[in-house]
């Protein structure tokens, strides 16, 4: 019985994993895209005679960048956390350790706090890039 669960839930975890990289590699893959765009628009600012423009070019590819690391961590953190989480659910599952087996470890919470931290940096600087267009129109 817990060999047949055990082997579900693998099977699942696998299955929604897969998914769940497929989709992460599009949206880093199309992060990578925009964020190049923005460096060669930024830089093509750059050279015009107005050094304004491109100071505002610079700060939307750093704001892109940052939105771009952000991803990048979050499926780097989710891949690790997942791979810990699964095998410590399996050997509970197996009876094979404890129910503390399935909790991460305090490395990896510092890693999600990293992850929340940069997520609330991009919502933020969504948000003063809105403030600052409402303004500007």
């Amino acid at each position: 019985m817990h060999r047949h669960l055990s082997n579900a839930l693998t099977t699942a975890g696998t299955t929604i994993t897969q998914g769940a990289i497929n989709w992460e590699s599009k949206v880093v893959k199309h992060l990578a895209v925009i964020s190049a765009a923005g460096l060669a628009g930024a830089t093509a600012l750059y050279s015009s005679p107005s050094k304004m423009a491109a100071l505002g070019a610079v700060t939307y590819f750093l704001v892109g960048l940052l939105i771009a690391a952000t991803m990048v961590s979050i499926y780097f953190v989710r891949l690790i956390y997942s791979g810990c989480f699964s095998r410590g659910l399996i050997a509970v599952i197996c009876n094979l350790s404890r129910l503390g087996a399935a909790k991460p470890p305090s490395w990896l919470i510092v890693l999600i706090g990293v992850d929340w931290l940069l997520a609330g940096c991009s919502i933020a600087s969504f948000v003063l890039g809105v403030v600052r267009l409402t303004v500007v129109v």
